[in-house]
């Protein structure tokens, strides 16, 4: 049965006032590959909703998203060659905030943190279901074919941590997220340490979860240290229709909100992101 539990998720959902994060991406990886869509077809579909997403561009396909089998299952995977001279690429249609993704066999809304306030995830995800209507009513409409079952989901909140009172440099990590212990080479060093640490887990058949925190430099300023606090969760869901994967989205939220609350240091939370 889809959801069926392997280890109990208790969910705690908290939001916040002023929290870290960067980015969310929530995204459906089709069961098989939309053939019939070209890029004139992917044309029409941005002139249809050009004015919330001024901007248009191509990027290579993304892969399929690695993460665990459904136990006692299995899952499609897409392997074919495509006769094509030049194979459809991935489109990106952005705005200041928000970049759609467009592709074969996916569909993903990044929403994007510039100078605007985070929306929550209700509000994106009720704009990632609005434009996924458009492109679902747009592809029965000129290719006469239903829009694929979801064989993938993804859920993912990128949180970024810039030097402040709380955080200076990865010396303060532990500090940030209390499981995490820089080691000590033993070896007198010049600068501080960067890493990379990820974590896997697994908490039901269809909900894994990657936990990762790297160190980082803020983009517009190279010297200046940031930290990474990325959680994405992915459903391997077999091909199931939007009730399914709506209700997926729904766990992974509160799994990934629960897990955030988790790691981090709770007066962290309270003095600085403010619970809401």
């Amino acid at each position: 049965m889809l959801g069926e539990t392997v280890r109990k998720v208790e969910t705690v959902s908290v939001k916040y006032r002023n929290p870290p994060i960067n980015e969310l991406i929530i995204g459906a990886y089709f069961d098989q590959p939309i053939s019939l869509l070209r890029a004139e077809h992917v044309g029409l579909f941005w002139s249809m909703i050009r004015k919330e997403f001024p901007k248009i561009r191509q990027q290579p396909e993304l892969p399929l998203p690695i993460g665990n089998l459904p136990i006692g299952g299995s899952i499609a995977i897409q392997i074919g060659s495509s006769d094509e001279v030049y194979p459809l690429p991935r489109f990106w249609l952005e705005n200041e905030a928000m970049l759609l993704q467009i592709q074969r066999n996916a569909f993903i809304l990044n929403w994007r943190k510039r100078d605007s306030d985070y929306p929550h995830f209700e509000n994106v995800k009720k704009l990632f279901d609005k434009f996924l209507n458009k492109f679902s009513k747009f592809i029965k409409n000129e290719i006469f074919i239903d829009i694929p079952n979801i064989n993938i989901s993804e859920l993912t909140y990128i949180n970024l941590i810039n030097s402040n009172e709380y955080w200076k440099d990865t010396s303060d990590t532990s500090n940030l997220i209390p499981g995490i212990k820089i080691l000590d080479p033993g070896i007198s060093a010049g600068e501080k340490p960067d890493f990379n640490y990820l974590t896997a887990y697994k908490f039901a058949r269809d909900l894994s979860m990657h936990v990762g925190v790297r160190s980082g430099r803020v983009a517009t300023e190279a010297n200046k240290p940031a930290l990474v606090l990325e959680l994405r969760a992915l459903g391997m869901l077999g091909g199931v229709g939007r009730k399914d994967a709506d209700a997926w989205f729904a766990r992974a939220h509160e799994a990934i909100g629960h897990c955030f609350t988790s790691i981090t240091n709770p007066d962290i939370q309270h003095r600085y992101w403010q619970p809401m």
